[in-house]
C-alpha cells in the first residue's frame, strides 16, 4: 500500500510564459532545498509543457491527502484567458474548473492534520498546556451562531468572503476592517 504525503503543491501557469516557469523552478527549489529535515520538504507538481499552447485536461495530483493548487496569472495567461484555443477551451475555463477540483473540505481535523507543522503544534500546546481547540466543536460553535451571528465588525457577506478568499491582500483588508468595526479609534487629546 502506499502513503500518501499530507501536501503537495500543484503549480499552474501559461507555457509561453518564460517568466512563470522561472518562477515555479525557484518555488520548486525553496520548498525542496536541502533541509536539514527532510520531512520539511513539500512535493510539488506542474504540467509540462507539450507545446501547443492548449491548457490540459484539469486535473488535480491524489498522491496527496491535501492539494493545494497555485495558479500563477501574469499577463499570458491574462492575456489567453478568454480566447477559445483549438480544443474550445479558453484559458479562464481552465482555471476555473481546476479551482472547483480544489473546492475547500469542511472544517475537519483530517484536512487541517495535512497542512505543515499542525501536528507539531497541537504537540506544543499540550506540553504548554494550552487547550487545544477540537474542530468539532470550532464547527458546531460557526453553526450555531450562523454568519450573522459571528460579531467579527464584517457584514454577512464580507464574511463569507473572508471565510473563502484566497488572496492573502482581501483576508488582510477583510481582518483590519472587522477589527476597525469592533474597536473603533479613540479620540485622543483635545480637539479644538
Amino acid at each position: 500500500m502506499t502513503t500518501k504525503v499530507r501536501l503537495l503543491v500543484h503549480f499552474e501557469f501559461y507555457p509561453a510564459s518564460k517568466e512563470a516557469a522561472e518562477a515555479v523552478e525557484y518555488l520548486h527549489n525553496v520548498l525542496n532545498a536541502d533541509l536539514a529535515v527532510s520531512s520539511l520538504q513539500v512535493p510539488t507538481y506542474f504540467t509540462l509543457d507539450d507545446g501547443s499552447q492548449e491548457p490540459p485536461e484539469p486535473r488535480v495530483a491524489t498522491e496527496a491527502d491535501r492539494v493545494l493548487v497555485v495558479l500563477l496569472a501574469d499577463a499570458h495567461l491574462a492575456a489567453a484567458a478568454r480566447r477559445p484555443t483549438k480544443s474550445g477551451t479558453t484559458w479562464g475555463e481552465y482555471a476555473t474548473k481546476l479551482r472547483s477540483l480544489t473546492a475547500s473540505p469542511e472544517l475537519t481535523w483530517a484536512h487541517h492534520r495535512t497542512l505543515p507543522h499542525s501536528e507539531e503544534l497541537k504537540q506544543l500546546y499540550a506540553v504548554r498546556g494550552l487547550t487545544w481547540d477540537d474542530y468539532h466543536s470550532i464547527a458546531s460553535e460557526l453553526k450555531a451562531c450562523g454568519v450573522s451571528g459571528l460579531r467579527n465588525g464584517l457584514t454577512v457577506d464580507e464574511s463569507r468572503g473572508l471565510a473563502t478568499s484566497r488572496s492573502a491582500e482581501r483576508i488582510v483588508e477583510l481582518v483590519l476592517r472587522g477589527l476597525q468595526q469592533c474597536y473603533p479609534p479613540v479620540a485622543t487629546g483635545d480637539a479644538e
